[in-house]
């Protein structure tokens, strides 16, 4: 690549003179500026995106750094998918200028699609090189990924410029309600007089799974419900998505099958935070004769096309994903704000860390109904 001290070496000047004569600035004799602007068209000079910008100190632009998932992966996914489809929608709406970047975890905790991680170092291309003011990162590289983020983490926590996480706790952060969205669930299924009530979850070290049970934990004692702790009470893990679908499945049937457990000691109803666990239950149900929503009552959570693509239509709670961008955008421009008045330090006494939440919406639809007698 062509730099300006190449320019500066075939014309015999400084530079300095190179610059100011690319840049219209300086004291540079117009027939020389001509004459260098000439000389670098003919090298071909590119001039560096991130050098221009940071001239100008802001881009005006915003990032959105999608974690741990590929583009195949974000397609399918029910968080990844909305999130990044809303902050378009988002950014557009305000007439925000974006950039979106991804990272992949492997096993050493680099990206293979990064520069960075040729020498090791998982780092966010367009953060560092200043081509965005401020960046929102979607996914998590907390206790859940133990051992894989260690390179990411460490650009986290000591970076200065403004980021904002979404559901992943951190200093500015934007998070999902699942707590509040879970009671809710609970509640309509005691208003329909549901006493017996499982909830199945994803892995524990996730934050929005570890919601749901403090949720739920709180209904219960609420309500004073009835729950099998060992096998209504389940986390079924963190695993790839032919996995987790055969373990939910096997789960439903270990706690619905007639033959196994009688009327009285099985769930009524179960609130699943994930789309596919609802799935499982109501195919394990129809698997043993138990009507959806005669027999078992069944709550979901994740987007609206999961709830409604078949039949029955699934009683969920849904992220409000635009809600969740809407206040991450507004939070990095306040952050932005904010850097451009102050010491980017951490231990400046005006700097003051910031959680937002949004509750998830509960539609009901056709899983949920009268506890049976």
């Amino acid at each position: 690549m062509i730099t300006v001290k190449d320019i500066a070496q075939q014309a015999g000047v400084s530079h300095t003179t190179v610059s100011s004569a690319l840049n219209g600035s300086g004291r540079v004799s117009p027939s020389t500026a001509r004459q260098i602007r000439a000389l670098a068209e003919e090298m071909k000079y590119q001039p560096r995106a991130a050098a221009r910008l940071l001239r100008a100190r802001r881009t005006g632009a915003v990032g959105l750094l999608l974690l741990d998932q590929t583009l195949e992966e974000i397609s399918l996914s029910g968080w990844m998918g909305p999130l990044l489809t809303s902050f378009l929608s988002g950014c557009a709406a305000r007439s925000t200028q974006y950039m979106v970047e991804f990272l992949t975890f492997d096993s050493t905790g680099v990206s293979g699609g990064s520069d960075a991680a040729a020498v090791g170092e998982l780092r966010p291309r367009h953060l560092d090189e200043r081509l965005v003011d401020g960046q929102i990162i979607a996914g998590h590289f907390g206790a859940e990924v133990a051992g894989r983020a260690d390179s990411f983490r460490s650009w986290f926590d000591n970076q200065t410029q403004p980021v904002v996480t979404l559901d992943e706790a951190s200093d500015h952060c934007v998070l999902s309600a699942t707590d509040q969205g879970i009671a809710q669930a609970v509640q309509l299924l005691a208003a329909h007089g549901h006493r017996r009530i499982a909830l199945a979850t994803g892995s524990m070290n996730y934050p929005l799974n570890q919601l749901a049970r403090k949720g739920f934990e709180s209904s219960v004692e609420r309500f004073g419900l009835s729950v099998d702790r060992d096998h209504w009470l389940v986390d079924l893990g963190a695993l790839d998505r032919q996995q987790r679908m055969q373990r939910y499945l096997q789960w439903a049937r270990q706690v619905l099958n007639p033959a196994e457990v009688s009327k009285e000691e099985r769930p009524t109803a179960v609130v699943c935070t994930d789309s596919m666990i609802a799935h499982a239950c109501i195919h394990a149900a129809s698997q043993y004769g138990l009507q959806v929503p005669r027999d078992l009552s069944v709550i979901g959570c994740g987007p609206l096309l999961d709830a409604e693509k078949c039949y029955p239509r699934i009683t969920s709670l849904h992220p409000d994903y635009a809600g969740l961008v809407r206040e991450a955008l507004d939070m990095i421009e306040s952050r932005v704000q904010w850097n451009n008045n102050h010491s980017t330090r951490k231990d400046d006494a005006s700097y003051a860390p910031e959680t937002r939440v949004v509750v998830p919406q509960l539609i009901e639809r056709e899983t949920v109904g009268r506890a049976p007698e």
